[in-house]
């Protein structure tokens, strides 16, 4: 968990980096391959946020103390921080030109299925502590 947890913590540099006006003025990528790139970045950090919450305990059993706690919600806190940053930038993009493409049908289909399950720690401890069907089952 740890080498995530580095992973997760380089990805708002990765971010800055791609910013898609400094690319393509250097004649780096295309605009085309720019949108390719925040599309994997958008479901990378989308599915990383929606997994991590379910490694959240109950918000009153969570202790800042425990250093796994404290570890997971770096990682909630994060990708869902960095979510909205590449969720911003693609918003300048035009997905139409990948929509045929694996990543374009990758990208749509995550952000459909994770829709309204992305949030802070605060969203997922909310989420975690909702009545389920199976909680809710007598017998």
């Amino acid at each position: 968990s740890r080498i995530v947890i580095e992973t997760l913590r380089g990805i708002p540099e990765i971010v800055q980096m791609l910013r898609i006006p400094d690319v393509a003025e250097a004649g780096g990528a295309s605009d085309g391959e720019m949108t390719r790139i925040l599309a994997a970045l958008r479901c990378y950090t989308a599915e990383t946020n929606y997994w991590a919450g379910f490694f959240l305990p109950p918000a009153g059993e969570f202790d800042d103390n425990k250093g796994f706690h404290g570890l997971v919600q770096n990682v909630v806190d994060r990708s869902f921080s960095d979510y909205g940053v590449v969720s911003g930038m693609i918003a300048n993009c035009d997905l139409d030109e990948i929509s045929n493409e694996p990543i374009g049908i990758l990208h749509r289909e995550t952000i459909d299925a994770l829709e309204g399950s992305i949030g802070d720690t605060a969203f997922h401890f909310m989420r975690i502590a909702k009545p389920t069907p199976e909680n809710n089952e007598e017998g």
